[in-house]
C-alpha cells in the first residue's frame, strides 16, 4: 500500500460537532427513502478549471431515478393508474407520514399514499433496471421527465444581495448575503425580533445590517439592536456572519458554538452516526465520536502525477462501481465499514449498502464510508490517500469524506 503526498496539512483543530440546527425554520430536504443525485460538472475541467458536484435530481433508496409527469393536472394529484401505474410505479410514502418543507403526500385512487415534491406527485419507471439509468427521460412525446431539484435564489422574497444557496459544508440550503458568506442563527436570540448577540459576540458574529430605511420584505423584517443599528432577522429570527469563515461556501460557525446554527430553509439529513469537524484546514466528515470517515475511490494517473487534488469530483455511479467490494475479506481488519442500523433509511446524500454478510454499511454520495484503525484519536487522518495499483495507470485509493 502506498501513500499520495498533498499539500494540506495533517494538523488536526477539532471544534464543536453537530447538531447544526436549531429548531427554527429549517425543513428536511429529503424525507426517508428519497435520495440525492449529485450534478457533476466535468466541462469546467476541460477548460483548466477543477470540476465540481452540485445537488442534481432525485432518486430512490436505492439510487434509481425518479420522474415527474406533465400529465398530473391539477398539481397534487395523481393522474397515472392502470398500465400507466404498472409502467410508472408511484413513489410510496409510508402510511403515517407527514408533509414537511417542499414534500406533501399524495392520495392515490386506490388509497395508497404517494411522495410528491412541490406538488409533482414522483415516480419510478420500470425499464429503469440499475441506479443510474435515466430510461424514462422525455418519454411519451416529453410528458415524463427526471425529477430534479428546483432551486433558483429568487424561490424566497429577500431583501436586495440576500439569496439562498445549497452549502454542502453547512449541510442545507442557507441564506448568504451579498458576498456569498454564510448566515447564522443565534439559540440565545429568544425573543423574537430581538438581538441578544452584543459586545464581544458582536464581534465574532456579525449582525446582518440593514439600512436604515429598510422594509419588511416577506418574512424578512429589520429589528433595532440595543446601539440603535438596525439588523435584518428572517421570520424573527436575527441573521449574523462568522467572522471566521474566509470564502464562500465556508461553513465553520456551525462548529465553533452550538448556539449558533447556519440559517438554513432546508436541511440535508445526516446519519445520527455521523457528525463534521474541522481538521486542520479540511471539513471533513466523521462518526460520532469525531474518528475521520474514508472512502474508496478509483484514479487514473496521468503526466506522471500522484495527485488527485484536481481530479474529478466524487460521483455515484463510481461509488457504486467499487462499492462494498471495494473493501472485503482482510482489507476490513484494517478499514472498518460504518454500520447502519437496522431501522436506518436512506435520505439526501446517504444511502445504505448491503455487505456480502449482510450488514448494512451507511454510503455518501455513493461511497461506502470507513474508519481507519491506526486512527486512535479525533482528528487522526492516518489513512488518507493510500493508494494500491490496479495496473499501470490505475489506482484504488482512499480518500476522506468532506461534505
Amino acid at each position: 500500500m502506498r501513500r499520495m503526498v498533498f499539500s494540506a496539512a495533517l494538523a488536526s483543530v477539532a471544534l464543536l460537532s453537530l447538531p447544526l440546527y436549531a429548531a427554527d425554520f429549517a425543513a428536511p430536504a429529503t424525507p426517508p427513502g428519497v435520495t440525492v443525485e449529485p450534478a457533476v460538472h466535468i466541462a469546467a475541467m476541460e477548460a483548466g478549471k477543477a470540476g465540481s458536484a452540485t445537488q442534481g435530481t432525485f432518486a430512490d433508496a436505492n439510487g434509481m431515478a425518479l420522474y415527474i409527469f406533465a400529465g398530473d393536472t391539477p398539481p397534487g394529484q395523481s393522474s397515472c393508474a392502470g398500465d400507466c401505474a404498472t409502467n410508472w410505479p408511484a413513489l410510496a410514502a409510508p402510511a403515517d407520514a407527514k408533509p414537511a418543507g417542499d414534500w406533501s403526500v399524495v392520495a392515490r385512487a386506490d388509497g395508497a399514499k404517494q411522495w410528491a415534491y412541490k406538488g409533482r406527485p414522483l415516480y419510478r419507471f420500470a425499464k429503469d433496471t440499475k441506479p443510474g439509468d435515466v430510461n424514462g427521460k422525455a418519454a411519451d412525446n416529453g410528458q415524463w421527465q427526471v425529477a430534479s431539484i428546483q432551486q433558483a435564489p429568487d424561490e424566497v422574497v429577500s431583501p436586495a444581495a440576500i439569496t439562498l444557496r445549497p452549502i454542502n459544508n453547512a449541510q442545507g440550503d442557507v441564506f448568504v448575503d451579498y458576498r456569498g458568506m454564510t448566515l447564522y442563527t443565534y439559540d440565545g436570540d429568544t425573543a423574537s425580533g430581538q438581538s441578544a448577540c452584543v459586545a464581544a459576540c458582536a464581534k465574532t458574529w456579525r449582525p446582518l445590517q440593514a439600512a436604515g430605511l429598510a422594509k419588511a420584505v416577506g418574512d424578512w423584517t429589520a429589528v433595532v439592536r440595543g446601539d440603535g443599528s438596525r439588523q435584518w432577522a428572517f421570520r424573527g429570527k436575527p441573521l449574523y456572519g462568522f467572522s471566521g469563515d474566509a470564502k464562500p461556501g465556508d461553513a465553520r460557525g456551525m462548529l465553533a458554538d452550538r448556539q449558533f446554527h447556519p440559517a438554513a430553509l432546508r436541511r440535508y439529513f445526516i446519519p445520527a452516526e455521523v457528525t463534521a469537524r474541522i481538521n486542520g484546514s479540511d471539513m471533513v466528515m466523521a462518526t460520532a465520536d469525531g474518528m475521520t470517515l474514508y472512502a474508496r475511490d478509483k484514479f487514473r494517473f496521468s503526466f506522471g502525477s500522484y495527485s488527485v487534488n484536481d481530479g474529478p469530483p466524487p460521483t455515484p455511479a463510481v461509488g457504486r462501481a467499487v462499492g462494498t467490494q471495494g473493501c472485503d475479506g482482510d482489507c476490513t481488519h484494517s478499514w472498518v465499514p460504518l454500520k447502519a442500523g437496522a431501522d436506518a433509511q436512506a435520505s439526501g446524500f446517504w444511502s445504505i449498502a448491503l455487505r456480502t454478510d449482510g450488514t448494512r454499511q451507511w454510503a455518501y454520495q455513493g461511497y461506502p464510508v470507513y474508519t481507519n484503525i491506526q486512527d486512535k484519536k479525533p482528528g487522526d487522518m492516518l489513512g488518507r490517500d493510500m493508494f494500491d495499483l490496479t495496473d499501470g495507470s490505475h489506482a484504488l485509493y482512499w480518500r476522506v469524506v468532506t461534505p
